[in-house]
C-alpha cells in the first residue's frame, strides 16, 4: 500500500515541477517585457516633449505647418537618438506629414508621431497643440516563455504633451447657475439677432453658465469657451472646456471719489467755455481721425453751438443731450450718480497715448445711448479704424495715479459700474440678488462704437443692440451678463499681454481609464 502511494506522487511532483517552472520563466519574461515597457515610457515621454516645444509661439496662439513639421522631426530625432537607431527604414517617416509605423533602423522599434490630435485625444490639453508618440515593438524576445511555444510580445507605449494655457478671457460673464441649469436658454452670453455678429479676438470667452446664440459667435479657434454649466450649444469648434469651479470677479480696484476738483448739481455748472471746447475740437477731433464725421458742423467748421465740453469730476445730475449734439469729455474720472442718457455722440479720450477718461456708474443707474451717433472713450485715434493710437489710462484725482487693473500688466479701466454686494458668485444662487436690475451698460441705436480697456460691470448686465455701422470695438468687458442683439457687430479682445504656454505631458494614454488613440 505504501509502495502504491509512493508512486502516485513521483508522477504528480513532475507535472508540477514543469508547472513551476513555466510560471517562473513567464514571470521572468513579463518582468523583462515590463521593464522594456517602462524604458519606452521614459523614451516616448522625452520625444512628445521635444516636439510639443516646437508648437510654442512666441506672442501668439496660432500654430503653423512648418511648427508642425519641426514637432514630427524633433520628436523623431529624439527617438533616433535613444534606440541608437542608424536611420529610418519602412513606413510613412517623412516629418511633412503624419509618421505612421515608422521603422527606426537597426532596432526593433516602429513609431508614430501625431500632431495636431483628433478631438478628445487627451484629456485636458489642447489637441490643435500637442503631440502623440507611440512605441511600438512588436517582436519583443522571450526567453523563458518559449518552452511554451511563446518566442515574443507586442510590447509598446503612447505619450502626449502639449501646451496647457491659462484663460486669457476677452469676456467674462460671472452669473452662476440658479439651481441645476441644464438647458440652452439659460445663457450668461447671449447673442440675438441673424445680423448679430460678436467677434472675440486674441482671447477666451468664460462664462459660469452658458452661451446662446441665434446670431454669429466668431472666435479664434486658438482660443477657447470656458464654461462651468453643463454641456453647451455651440459645438466642438472652437474648443470648450467645462470647467470645475466658478469663474470669480477679478476685483479690479475701484477709482476714489476723495479730492474731486468738482461737485455739479447741474450741467451748466459743469460745462467748460466755449472758447477751450472749441479749442479742443478743432485741435483733435476734426482731423480726418474719424472724429470728423460726428461734429455737428463740420465739414466746413464746427457748430459750437451743438457742441458740449464738461470737465472731470462728480455728477449728482444726469449726463444728457439732445439730438445731433455731441458731448466731449476731457480727461479725468468721472462719477455720474445719476446715470449718463444719450441722444447723439460722446467722446472722451481723444488724444493718442495721453490720459484719457474713466467713467464711474452706480449699478442702479444707466450708461445708455439711444440714437446714432458715436460713443467714442479712450479711442485716441484709433476710432473708425484698426490704425492709430489709443489714449492711456486716465489719472485720479491726484493727478498722478492712473486708473487700471490690477493685474500684470495693468490695463486701462474705462467705464466701471459700482459692485452690488448681493450678487456674488456663490453657490447656492444668491436669491438676494436682483437678477433683472437694469442693464447699466445699454448702447443701442445705430452707435458707431469704441471703448477701449476694460468695461467693468462685476454685478450687473450689459446689453449692446442697435446694428452697430462699420465694426465696434470693446475691450475686455467683465459683467453678471451681456447681451449682443439687433444686429450689432463688436470685437473684443484680450488686452494682457499673450504668455507662453506651459509645455507638459498629459493624462492620456498614461493613466488607467483616459484616452488613448495610438
Amino acid at each position: 500500500m505504501r509502495d502504491r502511494q509512493c508512486g502516485q506522487v513521483l508522477p504528480l511532483f513532475a507535472v508540477m515541477l514543469v508547472a513551476l517552472f513555466a510560471i517562473a520563466s513567464l514571470a521572468i519574461d513579463i518582468s523583462s517585457a515590463y521593464s522594456a515597457q517602462q524604458g519606452y515610457r521614459t523614451t516616448s515621454d522625452a520625444a512628445a516633449l521635444a516636439g510639443a516645444q516646437n508648437l510654442q509661439t512666441v506672442g501668439s496662439r496660432a500654430v503653423g505647418p512648418t511648427d508642425r513639421t519641426n514637432a514630427r522631426r524633433d520628436a523623431l530625432q529624439s527617438l533616433k537618438n535613444a534606440f541608437g537607431a542608424t536611420g529610418t527604414g519602412a513606413g510613412a517617416c517623412d516629418p511633412a506629414a503624419q509618421i505612421v509605423s515608422c521603422e527606426l533602423s537597426g532596432t526593433p522599434i516602429r513609431a508614430n508621431i501625431t500632431t495636431p490630435l483628433a478631438a478628445g485625444s487627451c484629456v485636458s490639453c489642447d489637441p490643435n497643440r500637442s503631440v502623440q508618440v507611440t512605441v511600438d515593438n512588436a517582436q519583443f524576445s522571450l526567453s523563458f516563455a518559449r518552452v511554451m511555444g511563446i518566442d515574443h510580445w507586442n510590447v509598446g507605449v503612447s505619450s502626449v504633451a502639449g501646451l496647457f494655457f491659462s484663460p486669457q478671457y476677452a469676456l467674462i460673464t460671472l452669473r452662476p447657475p440658479n439651481g441645476i441649469d441644464t438647458g440652452s436658454a439659460l445663457g450668461d452670453v447671449s447673442v440675438n439677432g441673424s445680423g448679430s455678429l460678436l467677434n472675440i479676438d486674441n482671447g477666451d470667452i468664460g462664462t459660469n453658465r452658458s452661451l446662446t446664440s441665434s446670431g454669429t459667435v466668431s472666435l479664434d479657434t486658438t482660443y477657447s469657451i470656458y464654461h462651468f454649466d453643463a454641456p453647451t450649444p455651440w459645438g466642438a469648434s472652437p474648443p470648450e472646456h467645462r470647467i470645475t469651479s466658478f469663474i470669480q470677479d477679478p476685483k479690479y480696484p475701484y477709482p476714489s471719489s476723495t479730492g474731486a476738483p468738482g461737485t455739479y448739481a447741474t450741467m451748466a455748472s459743469a460745462r467748460d467755455t466755449p472758447a477751450n471746447c472749441q479749442t479742443i475740437v478743432t485741435t483733435w477731433l476734426t482731423p480726418d481721425n474719424g472724429y470728423k464725421n460726428y461734429v455737428p458742423g463740420f465739414p466746413p467748421t464746427p457748430n459750437m453751438s451743438k457742441i458740449n465740453c464738461y470737465r472731470p469730476g462728480i455728477y449728482n445730475v444726469q449726463l444728457n443731450d439732445s439730438s445731433g449734439d455731441l458731448t466731449v469729455l476731457e480727461p479725468g474720472l468721472y462719477f455720474f450718480r445719476r446715470g449718463i442718457a444719450l441722444q447723439s455722440s460722446l467722446i472722451g479720450g481723444y488724444q493718442p497715448n495721453s490720459p484719457g477718461v474713466a467713467l464711474v456708474v452706480p449699478q442702479d443707474q444707466q450708461f445708455k445711448n439711444n440714437n446714432t451717433g458715436l460713443v467714442a472713450l479712450n479711442a485716441g485715434t484709433r476710432v473708425g479704424g484698426s490704425s492709430g493710437v489709443e489714449a492711456t489710462a486716465a489719472l485720479a484725482y491726484d493727478g498722478v495715479t492712473p486708473i487700471v487693473s490690477n493685474t500684470t500688466p495693468a490695463v486701462l479701466m474705462t467705464v466701471i459700474v459700482e459692485w452690488d454686494s448681493r450678487c456674488t458668485v456663490t453657490q447656492p444662487y444668491p436669491s438676494a440678488c436682483d437678477d433683472n436690475h437694469n442693464d447699466t451698460i445699454k448702447l443701442s441705436g445705430g452707435s458707431s462704437l469704441y471703448l477701449a480697456g476694460i468695461q467693468y460691470a462685476p454685478s450687473d448686465n450689459a446689453a449692446l443692440a442697435g446694428g452697430n455701422t462699420g465694426v465696434g470695438y470693446v475691450g475686455q468687458i467683465v459683467a453678471w451678463t451681456v447681451t449682443y442683439s439687433g444686429g450689432t457687430t463688436l470685437n473684443q479682445e484680450f488686452l494682457g499681454s499673450s504668455a507662453n504656454g506651459l509645455i507638459r505631458l498629459d493624462g492620456a494614454c498614461t493613466v488607467p481609464g483616459t484616452p488613448c488613440t495610438p
